[in-house]
């Protein structure tokens, strides 16, 4: 069994969700994808409690889903990739939007208008069944997130680097190599931790030499001490 295949054996025993959502973009192809329209980094594509008159398709780059809640503190619910459809929960509902999103690179959208997304699903039940098993999965995903946020930080950057490793890793000899940088704000906002928490956990795992660096990338040099620190979640 490879490492990879090992932590999502290791997820699956704890009931963890990984909180990258992505889907086959070609499940989308139903819909009338002509307009398209250029997100930069860090860049707000709608806000919390704003009226939404479109629905969302990630063809490329990844976004930020996240509530902000009475003390103005973010809680971030997963992260939207290629394929991923956002903004459908306000269309259907017709309420406000629950969550904001904004770019943490360089993204790419198709959007719907309200209308015409009804419609598609009102009229066709296989896209219909697709926009269900999108939410099933933000679901779970939200489910699961709930019961991590509830863990020691520790655990939470373990495991979200264990998570990182599942949709980002790539063997380099005996350790995982993370394909994608990322900061430890970006890993804060994941978490629910600041960035000074996630700082001094990831000083201590490069210390005992359980991750390491390689030309900018974090490697996983110890996954099994990872996965140890992830059974907290239990």
């Amino acid at each position: 069994m490879s490492n990879i295949e090992s932590i999502n054996s290791f997820f699956k025993s704890i009931n963890y969700i990984s909180p990258w959502i992505y889907f086959d973009s070609m499940a989308w192809d139903e819909f009338d994808q002509s307009m398209a329209i250029c997100f930069r980094k860090n860049q707000v594509v709608f806000v919390q409690n704003e009226i939404s008159e479109y629905v969302y398709i990630v063809k490329s780059g990844r976004l930020r889903i996240f509530h902000t809640d009475s003390n103005g503190k973010e809680n971030c619910i997963y992260i939207a990739e290629k394929g991923s459809l956002i903004g459908e929960s306000s269309i259907i509902d017709d309420q406000p939007n629950f969550y904001s999103v904004v770019t943490i690179i360089d993204s790419q959208l198709h959007k719907i208008a309200k209308n015409d997304f009804l419609n598609a699903i009102q009229n066709n039940s296989h896209l219909n069944l697709k926009v269900l098993q999108n939410f099933s999965r933000k679901l779970r995903a939200l489910s699961s997130e709930i019961e991590f946020f509830s863990k020691n930080s520790q655990t939470r950057v373990a495991v979200s680097l264990l998570s990182l490793a599942v949709r980002y890793g790539k063997d380099h000899g005996q350790n995982i190599l993370i394909s994608i940088r990322f900061t430890h704000e970006e890993l804060a906002y994941l978490t629910n931790l600041n960035r000074v928490t996630v700082s001094n956990i990831f000083l201590d795992l490069f210390k005992k030499g359980i991750i390491t660096k390689t030309n900018g990338y974090v490697a996983l040099s110890d996954v099994d001490a990872l996965k140890k620190m992830g059974q907290h979640c239990l």
